[in-house]
């Protein structure tokens, strides 16, 4: 009987992006491990490596990570003007009435 040749597994190409880093973005993000393992669709025992610094980071997870943090940082820098533009549609005279139109509807 022949043996089967052994498979090799393909290593990834790491990134130099360190499990601090990584930690840094998720609290910069206010992400909590199971928030950020979820969003890169990772194991949460693989995520923890990471961050712990116990296994290296692939580049394509790297990148995932980049993009989930530059788009968080979008959708933060828009926020207001959503909000703003929210409360205008709900409320076009304004949240608070004025003193004056108080002391109109007095009289």
């Amino acid at each position: 009987m022949q043996k089967q040749p052994e498979k090799q597994k393909k290593r990834q190409k790491r990134t130099h992006m360190s499990g601090e880093e990584l930690k840094r973005i998720r609290i910069g993000m206010k992400f909590g491990t199971c928030d950020m393992y979820r969003t890169l669709g990772l194991p949460r025992r693989t995520y923890q490596d990471y961050e712990a610094g116990k296994r290296g980071i692939p580049e394509d997870v790297a990148q995932r990570i980049r993009e989930a943090h530059r788009r968080d940082r979008e959708f933060m820098a828009g926020l207001p003007t959503r909000i703003d533009a929210a409360i205008e549609r709900k409320f076009p005279g304004g949240v608070i009435p004025s003193f004056q139109d108080e002391k109109e509807e007095e009289l």
